[in-house]
């Protein structure tokens, strides 16, 4: 079973991005035991989490990631999957989109309380949900919230151009020096604007002919998937709440 799931792993790595990294990188508390990464559809948690398996360990003997929605991962169970891996000397396991992975809570309040040694870092598209568990887990994770792309990170990831982070104290005081230096080398304006329509999403780098359908398929995904989930909806409800949507 461990083979098939390193197998998997070492495919989802293939082709990682290391050269651009998302703002939450750098602010998350990596040295923390267990550490959740919240956030919507489609704005990067995946590569975020592979970029720290890259980095930091690059070593299926070291870490094990997995996605809670795999077949095989569904068939064994997380909290086996964790005491297989465990057991033959593994220091970390990350576990992507655990919000699939039926009464998640109960065997991830497991796993970190039996392994208290070894670190755990989670992901989940489902917000409501994830946030929905602090009651019970919040003494045993470290949350964090990654948000869509910044102007600044979106002119890094499509147009190559690199802005430093400026404090809100910073803009307001110096406000005039900062729109000189940014405006001087470029047509920002025009970059904003095109930000305004497809620059939430990091798969912008994929496409602006494909970013719109990308787009519909997440907000397809939340109602299917997430909102009849959480709100154990029906099919003609599902419908409705679509119909409000397009209004």
């Amino acid at each position: 079973m461990l083979d098939k799931l390193v197998f998997i792993q070492n495919n989802a790595l293939k082709n990682i991005p290391t050269a651009f990294k998302r703002y939450l990188y750098d602010q998350i508390d990596w040295n923390s035991r267990a550490v959740c990464i919240t956030g919507a559809r489609g704005t990067g948690k995946t590569t975020l989490l592979l970029q720290y398996f890259k980095e930091k360990y690059n070593d299926a003997e070291q870490c094990l990631y997995i996605s809670a929605d795999n077949i095989e991962v569904a068939a064994y169970g997380l909290y086996k999957t964790a005491i297989e891996y465990f057991k033959y000397g593994g220091q970390a396991i990350i576990i992507d989109e655990i919000h699939k992975y039926p009464l998640w809570q109960v065997e991830l309040k497991n796993i970190i309380d039996t392994f208290s040694d070894k670190k755990i870092i989670i992901s989940g598209s489902s917000s409501l949900d994830l946030k929905r568990s602090k009651a019970d887990l919040s003494r045993r994770l470290v949350y964090y919230d990654l948000k869509g792309l910044s102007f600044r990170e979106y002119l890094h990831l499509k147009e190559n151009l690199k802005y430093k982070v400026y404090s809100l104290e910073k803009i307001l005081s110096h406000h005039a020096g900062i729109a000189k230096e940014i405006s001087e080398h470029t047509a920002i304006l025009k970059h904003f604007n095109k930000y305004l329509s497809q620059g939430y999403y990091p798969f912008i780098i994929e496409g602006e002919s494909v970013y719109l359908q990308k787009v519909l398929n997440i907000i397809e995904k939340v109602f299917y998937e997430d909102i009849a989930v959480i709100g154990n909806l029906k099919r003609a409800n599902i419908l409705a709440l679509k119909k409000y949507y397009i209004l």
